[in-house]
């Protein structure tokens, strides 16, 4: 149960219950509170929203570095790359992934040095 339908909840709770309740409370100030807190609610997602929807489109140097580093026509492994874009394997890893998501690049298995590692080659346009 979300937060949101625990407001949900309590107001309906007192609004259905209020002429009933023997208590000396003031009910339409809890009932305000419950609309705050779920209007808060509802504000802090869309922020997190909106704050994801720039991060997307914000600038990716590692992963345009990624893609320019890429040709259609060899396969590269990601220490291959991390030596060329000089980043740590881990950030190379998920930005390639990144790649392979969106279908901008190719992802497979290569034999190199007798060992079976992921190569990357960008797709043909």
């Amino acid at each position: 149960m979300t937060k949101t339908e625990k407001y949900t909840l309590i107001k309906t709770i007192i609004t259905d219950a209020k002429d009933n309740l023997t208590a000396d409370y003031d009910y339409d100030t809890i009932l305000a509170f419950c609309d705050a807190e779920i209007a808060a609610i509802a504000n802090k997602a869309a922020k997190a929203r909106e704050k994801a929807e720039e991060k997307k489109t914000a600038p990716n140097p590692l992963r345009d570095a990624l893609y320019a580093a890429l040709t259609p026509d060899e396969f590269l492994t990601i220490p291959e790359l991390a030596v060329i874009t000089n980043e740590a394997v881990g950030k190379v890893t998920y930005q390639l992934n990144a790649l392979v998501k969106d279908e901008l690049v190719e992802k497979t298995d290569v034999t190199k040095d007798g060992r079976k590692i992921k190569g990357f080659r960008k797709l043909a346009a």
